[in-house]
């Protein structure tokens, strides 16, 4: 069960980061799609929001990512001292 939660994780911020990568680029596509640009201020705002949700969950996923490689760690350091 807990392989799956932590699968379900990964897979939620996985999620969330496309959210964040759309965020960032969709104004820029708007753009071209429809052919005249934007103002510079709402490209500005929007990239940086964009930006700051990336940022966010890049760092949830690295923390995640680093507590994964410590629970493992650890288990692996307690089986080796048990085993001794």
């Amino acid at each position: 069960m807990r392989m799956f939660k932590n699968a379900f994780d990964a897979l939620l911020n996985l999620i969330y980061f496309s959210i964040g990568l759309l965020i960032v680029f969709w104004p820029s596509v708007l753009a071209i799609y429809v052919g005249h640009d934007l103002s510079f201020m709402h490209m500005y705002i929007f990239t940086l929001i964009g930006f700051l949700i990336n940022v966010i969950y890049l760092v949830k996923l690295f923390g995640w990512v680093s507590v994964q490689i410590n629970k493992y760690n650890f288990t692996r350091i307690q089986s080796n001292k048990r085993s001794k």
